[in-house]
């Protein structure tokens, strides 16, 4: 009896050990998600999740996943969160797992995921206009290729993004393709941190050329990316994180939120670094986009006030100074993101959206500018969209050529510099399809 007591007691102490243990791990996969570090949370969770399959477990491994866009990871958990918690679930993991759907191009059952979660909404207009927003992608489908892709040979397993022409070079976001002992990486994503480089136009489509930094007195060891130059040249906008003299500086809460800055080129070197007026530690403002005639400053931002994630915001520029920033409103921006602007000198605005129906994740909308009012948004259509990420364009309305970022399959690495060609122009019409064949009848 004494033995029966005693091995019941050895198993009672082992097994609070083993709770507390793992009570431990939970906390501290906790304490890395809700820090975005969630390269380092998702190992913790895939151990958790062998032994406790709680809700808050996969629904933490599962945005883990889906933030560092690994989507058909995250689409497994996020099926297994439906499966067994979907009685009070927040109807934004229908979105999440509808994305994921699109990655793996299941797109009926990635419709139906998103009917799912506009039938959950307050607004009982939601699956009516959702069920209209599919019929007009269908019509933008049918009108089949609009351009020529073509996936640079300067890009590389790291990301790319943001190319803009700058003179005779060409302007992006990148990362070091070996990073050196002491480089930081950014906890996201496990990636060092995006620097901006350039590289001549004439070697953008060698496979042997070397992007060099665009300018080093512009870099630091934080994120830098996303320029913008004005017609003369002589003022860049672009995006960097949060910092004063060059150091990274947090807010309340420990993180370094993103703003643009803008700076002069005074013989030969950039100066006179200047974080906008409109920067705060408390929110991200990113990705400048000017208008044609430098008077309007378009950007992103999660600032109070915004719709959804992310909104696109403009700010009146009047002799240098800036007026306080607008937001766009219901017609461009949704509960979901709207980033990277481009004001091409058509007046029409380009920007990225996930909000709106598309492909996938991040899709290339337009909108016609009249007289400060925008048009109701169209994706762009095919092949520059498709069921991943895509970003960053802008285009020369004159050549009909221009630039985008991608993390489609088929790419070098994870974000990818595409250059473009548009070919066939963007009428959308019901029932209007481009068929390409051969006619015969029973004669023939």
């Amino acid at each position: 009896m004494k033995n029966m007591k005693k091995l019941l007691l050895i198993i009672f102490v082992f097994s609070i050990q083993f709770v507390n243990a793992q009570d431990l791990e939970l906390a501290r996969a906790k304490r890395f998600f809700d820090k975005t570090f969630y390269s380092e949370s998702i190992v913790l969770y895939e151990k958790l999740v062998q032994k406790k399959r709680s809700q808050e477990v996969i629904k933490n491994l599962a945005d883990s996943y889906f933030y560092t866009n690994d989507l058909i990871k995250a689409q497994r958990y996020y099926r297994l969160l439906i499966q067994n918690y979907n009685k009070d679930l927040d109807r934004n993991y229908y979105f999440r797992y509808s994305q994921t759907l699109k990655a793996s191009n299941s797109y009926e059952d990635a419709n139906a995921a998103l009917k799912e979660y506009y039938l959950r909404s307050a607004n009982a207009n939601d699956v009516v206009n959702f069920e209209k927003d599919i019929k007009t992608l269908e019509n933008v489908t049918a009108i089949g290729k609009r351009f020529d892709i073509k996936n640079l040979l300067i890009n590389t397993p790291n990301s790319e993004f943001g190319a803009v022409q700058y003179n005779d070079n060409l302007v992006f976001a990148g990362v070091k393709l070996k990073p050196g002992l002491f480089d930081k990486k950014f906890k996201w994503d496990n990636e060092t941190y995006l620097n901006l480089v350039s590289i001549p136009l004439k070697n953008i489509n060698s496979a042997d050329s070397t992007a060099h930094y665009f300018a080093k007195e512009l870099k630091t060891g934080m994120h830098e990316s996303n320029a913008v130059f004005t017609k003369d040249g002589k003022t860049i906008y672009f995006t960097r994180n949060n910092s004063k003299k060059g150091s990274k500086k947090t807010n309340d809460h420990k993180i370094s939120n993103l703003q643009i800055f803008k700076a002069d080129l005074v013989d030969g070197k950039w100066t006179n670094v200047t974080s906008l007026p409109f920067n705060s530690p408390n929110y991200s403002v990113e990705h400048p986009a000017l208008s044609p005639d430098e008077k309007v400053l378009y950007f992103a931002s999660d600032m109070p006030g915004t719709l959804g994630s992310f909104d696109i915001y403009y700010v009146n520029i009047n002799k240098g100074a800036f007026d306080t920033p607008k937001n766009l409103g219901t017609i461009i921006n949704t509960e979901k993101r709207e980033q990277f602007p481009f004001a091409s000198a058509d007046n029409k605005l380009y920007f990225s959206s996930d909000g709106h129906l598309g492909y996938g994740s991040l899709d290339v909308f337009v909108s016609e500018i009249n007289r400060n009012e925008y048009s109701k948004p169209i994706n762009v259509g095919l092949p520059l969209n498709s069921n991943l990420d895509d970003f960053s364009f802008n285009i020369d309305v004159n050549t009909k050529e221009g630039y985008f970022s991608s993390n489609r399959e088929g790419g070098k690495g994870s974000d990818d510099i595409y250059q473009f060609k548009e070919i066939k122009d963007l009428i959308v019409e019901d029932c209007k399809q481009f068929i390409v064949g051969t006619i015969t009848d029973i004669d023939t």
